[in-house]
């Protein structure tokens, strides 16, 4: 199932967490990034102050000069969630993080959406986070987006780099055991329990 990029991003409810603004995505949608300076004003201070202990930053982060990478991510993405927009679109926000930051940063994320407050759409490259978070997944190529469940089709890792686990199924695979298709770090260890066991 192919889609256009154009008929993929129609919605005026949609706010951009990037760090650079892409000519693929520039047009009438809402950009945040790249600010030199943070006002939270007419917002209530207790919503900021709940929203920065969740985003894990500074109560007096605005009173800084400089921000790190991390920090302006964080700061972006509390814009975006204070925008009110329905579906974030988060362009390599993990970017940089320790894989104990990503966990967190996932689980809030998960927190979001369950409690309906918005979508978030990934643009990632790096497909051990897309394995860990994501049962399905659009990749663009051919000027189109194609939907894939089935992180065992070769055609992906033409465009990107292989996950872990995935490396790691086939390599056994390659060696003659039969093992579970499994995705997921932790999944992927209990197949391999199970097939030495």
């Amino acid at each position: 199932m192919a889609k256009r990029v154009v008929d993929f991003l129609k919605n005026d409810d949609i706010v951009f967490v990037s760090n650079a603004q892409r000519s693929l995505f520039k047009g009438s949608f809402f950009f945040v990034s790249d600010r030199k300076e943070y006002s939270f004003e007419g917002v209530k201070q207790s919503k900021t102050e709940i929203l920065f202990r969740a985003l894990k930053l500074d109560k007096n982060i605005l009173t800084y000069h400089k921000y790190t990478s991390s920090e302006k991510k964080r700061l972006n993405l509390a814009y975006a969630l204070l925008s009110d927009k329905k579906i974030i679109v988060l362009d390599h926000f993990f970017r940089s993080f320790t894989r104990r930051e990503i966990i967190y940063y996932m689980r809030f994320l998960r927190e979001i959406v369950y409690r309906k407050k918005a979508r978030f759409i990934l643009l990632e490259d790096d497909m051990n986070i897309i394995v860990e978070y994501s049962k399905k997944f659009y990749l663009f190529y051919n000027n189109e987006f194609h939907l894939f469940d089935n992180y065992y089709d070769d055609i992906i890792y033409e465009y990107l780099e292989m996950p872990e686990t995935i490396k790691c199924i086939k390599y056994i695979e390659k060696m003659g055991h039969k093992i579970d298709h499994e995705v997921t770090f932790d999944e992927t260890l209990k197949a391999i329990y199970r097939s030495v066991v």
